[in-house]
């Protein structure tokens, strides 16, 4: 387990153990954890709170180990965790004192008992507890950061870093944080209202060759490792959003109020949430807008046609074709809703074309 987390920070990215990421994507990745995926992790941390309590040499130290190692196994589903697990490769980073995570076997299901017995009894219950914090963290941040998004962020016309912050001060000052300032520090799934950080500026080179100083900061709690990741990606102009279509939260970095994410559809991989997105809002529009509606109700109709053999493909073709030219002219202004569709229906439609339905 980790003792701090240390952290380069220039531009609009975040490094961490020699691993680049845009600001707001580990923090994205842990808003992702699902409510199935979190009371897992919650009932481990429940199971080494009790075993904890009612902790016994002969038996707590084996178990605490098996309930920490299936913890650090759902946690490393996470980006943070993945590459906090790994280690730094350069000296430099050495020298900053990055974190590391002791590399552990996990096909091991347990420790010999030798090793076991070996072990000194109070480190193995300060792990225990470095882990029941770490699933605090994620609750405070993910519940407190859930509100912030749905109640505010998707409330903006505008999506830039001015009115984020002004989303961020709102949630800050009249919305959900209000009621949680001065709240005792041992509840432990409240997002703190301030960390404890340290920040050294490192003047160090840049991928593209030149030097750039940067802010590397260390922090000893994840929830305000992932505050640092969430809030600089504001400043940076960043923003996490709700997929409209798989409910999922993905980074957005411009200012295009987008709504879907480029996740693929299960069991359709050929289309993605962004193209059914589209999709959406056609049909949204085509519901809103007569002229669209009518189109569409034709063209499902010459569609039918077609399909029960009462017109001929090329039949089939000319009618859609018209179709579309009524629908451009009506859109253009040159027919009034209620004319076009009237020239739309199959009594008016068909024998403009010649066409008769068999």
């Amino acid at each position: 387990m980790f003792d701090k987390i240390s952290c380069f920070i220039s531009g609009d990215k975040i490094e961490l153990n020699n691993h680049v990421f845009l600001l707001g994507e580990l923090s994205e990745d842990i808003l992702n954890i699902s409510r199935e995926e979190f009371f897992e992790l919650d009932a481990f941390r429940e199971n080494l709170e009790e075993l904890e309590s009612g902790w016994s040499y002969e038996r707590g130290d084996f178990e605490m180990r098996v309930e920490m190692r299936a913890l650090r196994r759902m946690l490393l589903k996470r980006k943070l965790f993945r590459a906090l697990e790994t280690y730094p490769k350069s000296t430099e980073l050495n020298a900053f004192e990055l974190p590391v995570w002791e590399p552990e076997d996990l096909s091991e299901e347990y420790l010999p008992p030798e090793a076991e017995k070996a072990s000194d009894p109070y480190e193995i219950r300060d792990e225990s507890r470095k882990y029941q914090q770490l699933v605090h963290d994620i609750y405070a941040f993910n519940n407190s950061i859930f509100a912030f998004i749905d109640m505010f962020v998707e409330e903006l016309d505008k999506m830039d870093k001015t009115h984020y912050a002004e989303a961020l001060y709102k949630f800050s000052t009249d919305g959900f944080m209000q009621d949680r300032m001065g709240i005792p520090d041992y509840e432990e799934r409240i997002l703190s209202v301030s960390d404890a950080l340290s920040v050294q500026y490192v003047p160090r080179k840049t991928p593209g060759g030149s030097h750039a100083i940067y802010e590397c900061f260390h922090v000893e709690r994840l929830q305000s490792f992932l505050k640092l990741d969430f809030y600089r990606a504001l400043m940076a102009g960043h923003i996490i959003r709700r997929c409209k279509n798989c409910k999922l939260f993905f980074l957005s970095t411009n200012s295009i109020h987008t709504k879907y994410c480029d996740r693929p559809i299960p069991g359709k991989p050929h289309r993605n949430c962004r193209n059914q997105g589209a999709k959406n809002i056609a049909k949204e529009k085509a519901r809103n807008n007569p002229v669209l509606r009518s189109y569409q109700q034709a063209y499902n109709r010459v569609n039918t046609d077609f399909n029960r053999g009462r017109i001929t493909v090329e039949e089939r073709d000319r009618a859609r074709k018209r179709l579309i030219d009524l629908r451009d002219e009506a859109v253009s202004g040159k027919h009034r809703d209620a004319g076009v569709d009237a020239l739309m229906q199959p009594d008016c439609l068909y024998p403009s074309l010649k066409i008769e339905r068999k």
